[in-house]
């Protein structure tokens, strides 16, 4: 079976997420305090979803957190706007509240059985991804590759310790500009179930750039997506 977890334009929509059972009930799930000191958009912007199956018996979310930097400086990557002295004064403080904000709306999104498998885009690095996999406990695993995104940001899978990871592997996106775009990322999970389960995460290009040349790129990523699909299928 495929799962394909991809971000392209923002949801307006309040910030709540939805999960959906096999009675077709729909359930609404507060995601975080919104006076909390730190506030920031990706519950408001970001495409949030949920699903839950009676029969399969496993849960996935997708969710553009925007921006989720380490306060120190990539050498890779600079990102001094996300820094202390930066013009976001991005502090561990709030880098740490919102790590933590992250990972309640996690927690309040899987209930009481939690969520399965998390799909992440805007995540700077691995230090991000651990940091998020220790405060959501419940042994949370993370698969996670540095993509050739100018400003350093990536996707990331995380999955509780019920699924085994068999493989994954980045697969590059290059366009026809010569340019290479973010890398998609392709994981194979059993689930709890016992099913296996290939997972693309995919966070196409952004609209940066004029729609025309934007559009373009997103064509281009969405076959390679095509292409790999196939392949799997």
């Amino acid at each position: 079976s495929l799962c394909c977890l991809s971000s392209a334009v923002p949801s307006p929509q309040a910030p709540s997420v939805r999960s959906t059972r096999a009675d077709s009930s729909l359930v609404d799930v507060p995601l975080f305090d919104q006076e909390k000191e730190i506030t920031y958009s990706s519950a408001e912007r970001g495409l949030d979803i949920t699903e839950r199956s009676e029969q399969d018996g496993w849960q996935a979310m997708w969710w553009n957190v925007e921006n989720l930097f380490h306060p120190a400086v990539d050498s890779l990557h600079p990102d001094f706007e996300f820094t202390p002295d930066g013009m976001r004064r991005w502090t561990y403080r709030r880098y740490r509240t919102k790590v933590a904000q992250i990972a309640q709306v996690v927690a309040n999104a899987g209930g009481w059985q939690g969520v399965d498998v998390v799909g992440l885009c805007e995540v700077e690095d691995s230090v991000c991804v651990a940091d998020l996999c220790r405060a959501l406990g419940n042994g949370y695993r993370a698969v996670h590759y540095d993509s050739p995104d100018p400003r350093g940001i990536d996707v990331a899978l995380l999955y509780r310790s019920t699924c085994t990871l068999l493989c994954s592997h980045p697969i590059p996106i290059r366009l026809s500009d010569g340019k290479m775009a973010r890398d998609l990322l392709h994981a194979r999970l059993v689930m709890p179930s016992h099913d296996t389960i290939d997972f693309l995460l995919c966070h196409l290009p952004s609209m940066r750039g004029g729609y025309g040349a934007a559009a373009r790129h997103r064509e281009e990523a969405q076959a390679t997506i095509q292409h790999t699909i196939d392949t799997l299928l």
